[in-house]
């Protein structure tokens, strides 16, 4: 089973050697590495070709793209994606690395359980020495899926995740150019959808590194609104053509809750968000938007989402 790991790369010269040492010691053999320079504007294309060169044995596995001007990560994932030609894919950020033995973990999981995706456990560090594991969820796919709909409860990266390339091909999902916001949610929530089994590795395989914090709105610029909103557009339109039984639309609409609150937080009028998100609310949704469409409610809003995804959270017996 061959699997294609995919690396933008764009200005991290500062990690992109550990990055690629982490990947080309794989325990796991049967690899197509996939970098596609987006125009970086440092020396990160000469470091990752210094790292080539020390092993030699991977450039016949090794995939180069260049973009010819620079396109964002959406776009860059995009390329990978479109160049991969493996049965699973593996997304890795470039100053993100990767446990020694990540992908066979993955694999073993897949062929243990034949599941479409494979979610692999992240350690997040914020500092040298600090960092701390993320705890995967538990519960059924169903319920996993409503969970990464209404924000905040379950990781929606798309990193470190194994995936059967065919759930990309064969229902037209992608990361698409100009979301670079969002940019994971775009994309995760739709694959679960679209997935026949998921399954878990409970070992952290996946090396997350924070360098900045801060919420959305923090000098955010209206390029970021655009795509956050249009990331949002993607899941909703999804689940509005694909979603005929209705089962995910009241996690969608709570998720659509936060949506507005952080949208507005940066000045966007409930209009504007409804109309870049192509969403209509509907029932108590639309009563929540109608009392809260001026920019002085906020904190309404922000009450309304927390405390009808904490009920919601507690109907379907999720305890984080």
């Amino acid at each position: 089973m061959k699997v294609s790991i995919l690396v933008p790369v764009y200005g991290v010269e500062k990690y992109i050697e550990k990055c690629a040492v982490s990947l080309f010691e794989q325990t796991y053999q049967d690899v197509e590495y996939v970098f596609v320079d987006d125009c970086t504007p440092d020396n990160s294309m000469q470091l990752l070709e210094a790292v080539i060169a020390k092993y030699p044995d991977k450039r016949a596995q090794t995939k180069l793209v260049r973009h010819d001007k620079n396109s964002g990560l959406g776009a860059a994932r995009k390329t990978a994606l479109n160049a991969a030609t493996g049965d699973f894919v593996l997304n890795v950020d470039s100053d993100d690395f990767l446990s020694p033995d990540a992908v066979e973990r993955l694999v073993a999981k897949q062929k243990e359980t034949d599941a479409d995706i494979v979610t692999g456990c992240i350690r997040i560090y914020r500092g040298d020495d600090q960092y701390e594991t993320l705890q995967l969820p538990t519960e059924n796919q169903e319920t996993v899926l409503k969970m990464l709909l209404i924000h905040h409860t379950v990781p929606h990266n798309l990193c470190g995740r194994l995936v059967r390339r065919t759930l990309f091909t064969e229902n037209g999902i992608s990361p698409e150019e100009g979301v670079n916001q969002a940019e994971d949610y775009a994309v995760t929530p739709r694959l679960f959808f679209c997935a026949k089994t998921v399954d878990t590795v409970s070992e952290p395989v996946y090396h997350y590194q924070i360098f900045s914090a801060g919420s959305f709105s923090d000098q955010i610029s209206p390029r970021h609104v655009e795509s956050f909103l249009k990331a949002n557009q993607l899941v909703v339109s999804f689940f509005q053509a694909h979603d005929t039984k209705q089962t995910f639309r009241f996690a969608m609409e709570t998720g659509m809750l936060n949506t507005y609150y952080d949208a507005m937080k940066v000045g966007l009028t409930v209009d504007e968000i409804s109309r870049k998100c192509h969403y209509k609310p509907s029932g108590l949704f639309s009563l929540l938007h109608l009392l809260t469409a001026h920019p002085s409610t906020l904190r309404l809003l922000r009450f309304s989402y927390l405390t009808i995804k904490w009920l919601y959270k507690r109907w379907l017996r999720v305890p984080y």
